[in-house]
């Protein structure tokens, strides 16, 4: 029987968000998953009702890094672990996670985004793991336009899924690799990361996905420049658009971007912060392929696939 566990990284879960939780956990075991640790939920559920001082934090720093270590016992190749939700507090355990003895070949597979962006990249820097850029459990495909429905990845499934993009700038005398990794999250949030990882930088190239929330363009351009003079960034061979809600100025911000950086840039892919929200493999190569001027495909692997 597949398994899968909760963990409470950042923020509780609002209250008006706990019932829609309980249905993404409906959702798994309904698929004949079991919930191994259905004591960390009811845990959480407590806490966001709480009046403690941090109450922005679903579990102190210490619990949270137990709870990832409790995960991570026994024998086993790779585990999903769910995010209940983003927020704020993946900052905070980038410097703990020593102490949950965590070891590389056991994989932690971690689905969530905004906040959990941090978190993502930190696992992949030091174990190589790759993750799910998805919907909180309070999100999940109960959620999605009919529309977008056959998107969804399941069990047993296509081992990929393709998505149509489009260009917006295309870089000049360079070339596009056809294969590369997928890297990235929400902009503000990777940032943040990498801020306090001054030395990350990777040998091979990628892709670089980008969503982001509430952001004026001033602020989107300022996480742009701190990208643009981090090691990090060196090997990037392009970045995809993904949704930037409520985010006045950003296709104009980040076109000025990319030609002052000759970055290939494109959008449409349907993820981030508004509906729809599709699960993406990440840390994992993906094919771009040119179809005409203005469009390119994606093909991404299918993160239920096994």
């Amino acid at each position: 029987m597949a398994e899968f566990f909760l963990w409470a990284a950042s923020s509780p879960p609002a209250k008006k968000n706990i019932s829609k939780a309980k249905r993404g956990i409906k959702y798994f075991t309904d698929l004949g998953w079991k919930l191994k640790n259905q004591t960390l939920f009811d845990r959480v559920v407590k806490s966001s009702s709480s009046s403690a001082k941090l109450n922005f934090l679903a579990l102190k720093e210490k619990q949270s890094i137990a709870e990832l270590k409790k995960i991570s016992r026994g024998e086993f190749r790779k585990r999903k672990v769910f995010c209940l939700r983003g927020g704020y507090g993946n900052l905070r355990l980038i410097d703990l996670l020593d102490e949950a003895e965590l070891e590389k070949k056991k994989k932690l597979e971690i689905w969530g985004y905004s906040d959990t962006t941090i978190l993502q990249h930190e696992f992949f820097i030091r174990y190589g793991w790759p993750w799910v850029h998805s919907p909180m459990l309070a999100g999940l495909k109960q959620d999605l336009p009919k529309k977008m429905q056959s998107k969804w990845p399941k069990a047993g499934g296509e081992k990929e899924f393709q998505f149509d993009l489009k260009l917006l700038y295309n870089t000049r005398h360079e070339t596009i690799p056809q294969s590369a990794l997928l890297l990235g999250g929400n902009l503000v949030s990777l940032v943040s990361w990498l801020a306090c990882r001054p030395k990350v930088k990777l040998s091979k190239e990628y892709f670089l996905f980008l969503e982001d929330i509430q952001e004026s363009g001033y602020q989107i351009d300022r996480a742009l420049v701190q990208l643009r003079s981090h090691p990090f960034f060196k090997n990037c061979r392009g970045i995809i658009l993904g949704h930037f809600t409520n985010c006045p100025q950003y296709e104009e911000v980040l076109e000025n971007f990319a030609k002052e950086e000759n970055k290939l840039l494109l959008s449409k892919l349907p993820v981030g912060h508004e509906d729809p929200n599709l699960p993406i493999a990440m840390g994992r190569k993906v094919d771009l392929k040119k179809v005409t001027s203005k469009k390119f495909s994606l093909k991404v692997p299918n993160p239920l696939y096994e």
